[in-house]
């Protein structure tokens, strides 16, 4: 009886185990990815924003902002004129870096 009882807990211990590595691997695959985005976020963000910088200097505002796209077309639909107020929002929350 007792014999069965070990063996049972010992089977159920190692499946706890081996389900606890598994989401470990997961949670660390995760958070490579999310990491790996950041840094993609990060550079865009420094590409952009002196492109932001020379228009803003040259008087450019959303209004005379030719409405073109940043990326092509297959990559995002967003244009330049439907990006710039979220930069603007994106740089002032940004504050923290």
């Amino acid at each position: 009886m007792f014999t069965y009882d070990k063996e049972s807990w010992i089977k159920r211990w190692n499946s706890e185990i081996k389900n606890l590595k598994e989401n470990r691997e997961q949670l660390l695959r995760l958070q490579e990815q999310v990491r790996l985005e950041q840094i993609n976020v990060t550079q865009q963000r420094e590409q952009l924003y002196p492109k932001l910088q020379i228009l803003t200097n040259q008087g450019s505002t959303s209004d005379t902002i030719p409405n073109t796209t940043i990326w092509p077309s297959s990559q995002s639909p967003y244009t330049f004129q439907q990006l710039l107020p979220l930069i603007s929002i994106y740089q002032f929350s940004d504050s923290t870096d």
